[in-house]
């Protein structure tokens, strides 16, 4: 996967910034926040034990493990 949407109206830019920065590592990615969600895009792929080890620090679930990951709230 190399995209990670978070659904959840809870959380903000900065906080997913952190949360991956936290999980995935000082490596470069990009976010933006686009219509009520936050949009991940990485330029290597994240493993699937990485999603869900970042939804688990945000406090949230995963609705999607396909070409991209879908959080949302639990």
């Amino acid at each position: 996967m190399k995209k990670v949407i978070i659904q959840g109206k809870t959380t903000s830019l900065n906080r997913a910034k952190n949360a991956v920065r936290q999980v995935y590592g000082p490596k470069s990615f990009n976010a933006q926040y686009m219509h009520g969600e936050v949009h991940m895009y990485f330029p290597d792929e994240i493993s699937e034990n990485k999603v869900r080890k970042l939804a688990r620090v945000l406090k949230l679930k995963v609705v999607k493990l396909e070409n991209r990951a879908v959080l949302d709230v639990k």
